[in-house]
C-alpha cells in the first residue's frame, strides 16, 4: 500500500503531465518522467505484460478485463505518464481514467479524506478536457464534466460549459443543456433564475421527459405560493398520470398525501384514483388499497382486486375480481389476474372459481375452459378439452388439448388403433405447424412407428422433426432415434457423456466481431469506440436499437447473464422464423451467449469425482434454473444459482461440514454451486446412476419420482420418452425436457469447437 502522501504526489504528476501533454504536447515531460513514479515497487502491481517502462495501447486493452480496479487506474497512470503518446490514444486513456475517477467521487469514495478527494476532483476535470478533444468521445466527455463540475460544487465552471453549448450549433440535446442549467441554479437557491429556464422548457421543449421535470420542480418551488397552487398541482397530477414510477413521484406522493391528511386540499374520485395507481407501481400497497377505496372500488374492481391479491388477501381479491367479470365480461385484464389469483387457491378451490368466471361468460372462453380442464379429473378432461377444440380450433391453447387428448389414446391403444394415433399426430403436426407442440407429435408419431416396425415410416417422421425443428426437446430425442434406426448409435440422450476438454480456461463472453464490423460501418463511432475502450456500463446505456447480438454480449458484460442468455436465445429463435431454417448449434456467439459457461472453472472442480462425471449437466440445470443470476429468488423462495431451498441447503451444509450464517450466504456462487452440485450428485447416486430420474427428483422431488417408478401401471422403465410424457406434474415434465435439452446442446456447442 502507498502512502497517502505519496498517492497525492502521483495525482499531482499526472495532473501535470496531462496539462503539458494536451497544452503543449512538448518532451518536457521527459523531467517528470525520472520521478519515482515509475519506481519498481509501483510497477510491481501490475501484471507482467503492462509492467515494463514503456506500455502500448493495445496491450493495456488487451488485458483489461481481467484486472482490478486499482490496477486499472494504475496502468493507465502508467500510460499517460509515458512520451510519444499519440493524441488520439492519450485521449482515449484519460477518458478511460476519468470514468474511473468519476465513480469514485459518485461513490464516495475518499470522502474522509478532503484532501485526496479534491485532488481527484481536479484530476478528473483534466482528463475529461483531454478526452474532450477525441470527436467520438466529444458529447461523452462535456456531459461527465457537467457531472464532475456539479459534484465538486464548481457550478460557475459548469454554467459557463453549458451556456458556450447553447450557442453552438452541435448535435447535443438543447433540452438537456437547459435542465442542467436550470439544475445548476436550483442546487445554489437561485430559484427565479431555475423558474425562467423552467418555464423554457415547458415552452419549448413539450411532449419531453425534461418538461415533465420541470413541471415538478416549478411545482415544487410555487407550492408555498397560494396564487400559484392550482398550477402546482396540475403539474404534481400530470407527472403522477405519466411517469406514476419516475424519479419523483415518491416525493409527490408524499406532499399530496399529506396535504389530504391535513385537510389543506380536496381531490376528486379521479385524482385519488391516480394517488392509488402511482401508490401501486411503486409496491406501496397499503396506501394503493387506500385511495382506491377513496376513488370509489365500484368503478375500481379490478385494480382493487390486483391490489388485494399482492396483500395476500386472496379471498377479497377473488370476490372483487368476480364482480368485475361481471360487470365487464370483456375486460382484457380480467384473465392474467384470474391466473395470478387461481395459482393461490387449492384445486378443488381454482375449478369453482374458474366454473364462477365461466358463468360470468367473459372473454376468452376458451382460456377459461383450459384452466378448468388442467384441473378436472381425467374424465372430465378430456370431456373439456374435445369441447375446447371443437368450439375454438384457433385457441392457442388447441395444440395442448390435442396432444392430451392424443396421449390419453395412446395409452390405451395397441396394434391397429396404435396405428391411428400415429396419423392423429401427423395430422396435428401439419395443423398446428407454428406451434412448439408440432415437434412433440412428429416425435411420437415416428415413435410410434417404429413400435409397430414401420423403420420407412419413423424415419419419415423423425426426419420432418429435425429438418423443421431440429433445435428444440424433440428435434434432438428425433436425431438420437433416427441414429438408433440407421444403427449409426446408442439411444444414450439420457446418460451422462465423456466430458470435453475444452482447452480453455476462465470462458468469457466471446467478442462479437462481426457485428461490431457491421455497428462501425452505420458510422455509430461513439458507441463502438465505448465498446473498443471497455467501457460496457456505458456502451449498454446508448445500445438502443442496435443489433442484438451486440446487446446480448453488453448485458453479459455488464454481469446480467439473465438478459444476455434471454436475448441471445430469442435471437436465434427470431432468425430460425424469419429464414425458415434450423440454424444447427455452432461456436457463434449468439449460440455461447445463449449457453454461456460462467463459474466453468469452479463447476469443473465440483463435478470431479463425483456421480456427475460430466460438468455440463450442472450448466444446463443452472442455465434453467436460475440463467446464472446468483441473486435469483422464485416464487417459492428457492435462492441463488442452483435454486435452492433454504432447508434443503442448510441440510447440505450440515453434511459437507459448511456452516451457513444467513439465506444470503446461498447468494455466494461457489456455495451455492457446491451444494446444488452435490445435491444433483446424491440424487443420481440414490437412482442407482439414472440421470434422468435424478434430474426429475430435483424438481419434483424424489419420494415423486420413486412413487412414480414404483406405480408399475404407469411407469416403463426401460423407455425414458414414456416416463416423461406420463410424469404427473406439468411443471417437472417441462423441467426434464429443459434440463436436457440444454445438456445437449451444450455438448453440440462445445464439441463443435473442440473439434474445429
Amino acid at each position: 500500500m502507498h502512502s497517502l502522501e505519496e498517492f497525492v504526489r502521483r495525482c499531482q504528476l499526472i495532473v501535470a503531465l496531462v496539462i503539458l501533454y494536451v497544452c503543449t504536447g512538448c518532451a518536457q515531460q521527459k523531467e517528470l518522467l525520472q520521478s519515482k513514479f515509475f519506481e519498481e515497487r509501483y510497477l510491481s502491481s501490475l501484471p507482467t505484460e503492462l509492467s515494463g517502462s514503456h506500455v502500448r495501447f493495445d496491450q493495456l486493452l488487451g488485458v483489461y478485463d481481467n484486472l482490478n480496479d486499482w490496477q486499472k487506474g494504475a496502468v493507465l497512470e502508467h500510460f499517460l505518464g509515458q512520451v510519444n503518446v499519440n493524441k488520439e490514444e492519450n485521449a482515449q486513456a484519460a477518458y478511460m481514467l476519468a470514468r474511473i475517477y468519476q465513480d469514485d467521487l459518485m461513490s464516495g469514495q475518499n470522502n474522509g479524506n478532503p484532501q485526496v478527494r479534491q485532488q481527484k476532483y481536479k484530476q478528473t476535470i483534466v482528463l475529461y478536457s483531454a478526452s474532450k478533444i477525441y470527436a467520438p468521445l466529444k458529447d461523452k466527455s462535456f456531459w461527465h464534466l457537467i457531472e464532475t463540475a456539479a459534484l465538486g460544487g464548481e457550478e460557475k465552471l459548469l454554467r459557463q460549459m453549458l451556456n458556450e453549448k447553447l450557442n453552438e450549433n452541435g448535435t447535443l440535446d438543447k433540452a438537456a443543456v437547459n435542465y442542467a442549467l436550470a439544475q445548476s441554479y436550483l442546487r445554489t437557491n437561485e430559484l427565479s433564475k431555475a423558474a425562467e429556464i423552467l418555464n423554457q422548457i415547458r415552452s419549448n421543449f413539450p411532449n419531453t421527459d425534461y418538461a415533465l421535470a420541470a413541471g415538478y420542480y416549478l411545482a415544487t418551488m410555487n407550492a408555498a405560493d397560494k396564487t400559484q397552487i392550482k398550477q402546482s398541482f396540475r403539474y404534481y397530477w400530470e407527472y403522477l398520470q405519466l411517469c406514476p414510477d419516475g424519479r419523483f413521484s415518491k416525493d409527490i406522493l408524499a406532499k399530496l398525501t399529506s396535504l389530504e391528511k391535513q385537510h389543506r386540499a380536496t381531490f376528486t374520485a379521479n385524482e385519488f384514483a391516480v394517488l392509488a395507481n402511482a401508490y401501486f407501481v411503486n409496491s406501496m400497497l397499503e396506501q394503493s388499497l387506500r385511495y382506491w377505496r377513496k376513488a370509489g372500488t365500484d368503478k375500481h374492481l379490478l385494480d382493487v382486486a390486483q391490489c388485494l391479491l399482492k396483500l395476500g388477501q386472496t379471498k377479497a381479491a377473488e370476490e372483487f375480481l368476480l364482480k368485475a367479470a361481471v360487470k365487464n365480461a370483456n375486460d382484457a385484464h380480467c384473465l392474467p389476474i384470474a391466473e395470478l389469483l387461481s395459482n393461490e387457491l387449492s384445486r378443488d378451490e381454482a375449478i369453482i372459481f374458474w366454473n364462477k368466471l365461466r358463468g360470468a361468460k367473459i372473454g376468452r372462453q376458451d382460456a377459461v375452459l383450459w384452466q378448468i380442464a388442467i384441473r378436472e379429473p381425467l374424465i372430465k378432461a378430456l370431456n373439456d378439452y374435445q369441447q375446447l377444440l371443437a368450439r375454438y380450433p384457433q385457441s392457442v391453447y388447441a395444440p395442448e388439448a390435442q396432444w392430451r387428448l392424443v396421449w390419453s389414446k395412446f395409452k390405451s391403444s395397441k396394434g391397429v388403433t396404435l396405428q391411428n394415433v400415429a396419423n392423429l399426430c401427423r395430422v396435428a403436426a401439419k395443423k398446428y405447424n407454428q406451434s412448439k407442440l408440432a415437434s412433440r407429435f412428429l416425435f411420437w408419431a415416428g415413435k410410434i412407428s417404429e413400435m409397430l416396425r414401420n423403420k420407412e415410416q419413423a424415419l419419415a417422421d423423425y426426419q420432418k422433426a429435425i429438418e423443421f425443428y431440429g433445435n428444440d426437446y424433440y428435434g434432438q430425442r428425433s436425431r438420437k432415434r433416427l441414429n438408433v434406426i440407421g444403427r449409426i448409435g446408442k439411444d444414450d440422450y439420457f446418460v451422462l457423456q465423456r466430458p470435453i476438454e475444452l482447452g480453455q480456461q476462465n470462458w468469457d463472453w466471446p467478442y462479437p466481431e462481426s457485428a461490431l464490423q457491421q455497428l462501425r460501418a452505420k458510422k455509430l463511432d461513439t458507441l463502438y469506440v465505448l465498446i473498443y475502450l471497455k467501457q460496457y456500463s456505458e456502451a449498454l446505456l446508448d445500445s438502443n436499437n442496435i443489433d442484438p447480438e451486440i446487446k446480448s454480449w453488453l448485458l453479459g458484460k455488464t454481469a446480467q447473464p439473465l438478459l444476455a442468455i434471454n436475448m441471445a436465445f430469442e435471437c436465434l429463435r427470431e432468425k430460425e422464423r424469419s429464414q425458415n431454417l434450423i440454424d444447427r448449434p455452432s461456436k457463434t456467439p449468439l449460440w455461447q451467449y445463449s449457453f454461456p459457461l460462467l463459474y466453468d472453472e469452479s463447476i469443473k472442480g465440483l463435478c470431479r469425482g463425483t456421480s456427475l462425471t460430466d460438468p455440463f449437466i450442472m450448466h444446463a440445470l443452472i442455465r434453467e434454473e436460475s440463467r446464472y443470476n446468483s441473486f435469483a429468488v422464485s416464487q417459492s423462495k428457492a435462492l441463488g444459482l442452483c435454486q435452492l431451498m433454504p432447508s434443503t441447503a442448510t441440510g447440505l451444509a450440515k453434511s459437507l461440514g459448511l456452516n451457513i450464517q444467513s439465506n444470503k450466504d446461498l447468494f455466494q456462487p461457489y456455495l451455492n454451486t457446491r451444494l446444488g452440485s452435490a445435491y444433483l450428485a446424491n440424487l443420481v447416486s440414490n437412482f442407482h446412476g439414472n440421470m434422468l430420474l435424478a434430474v426429475a427428483s430435483y424438481n419434483a422431488g424424489a419420494n415423486a419420482v420413486k412413487s412414480k417408478v414404483t406405480d408399475k401401471e404407469n411407469f416403463v422403465l426401460g423407455d425414458p420418452d414414456y416416463f416423461v410424457e406420463d410424469f404427473p406434474y406439468r411443471e417437472t415434465r417441462d423441467y426434464i425436457r429443459k434440463v436436457f435439452s440444454s445438456y445437449w446442446l451444450y455438448r453440440e456447442i462445445y464439441t463443435i469447437n473442440v473439434k474445429n
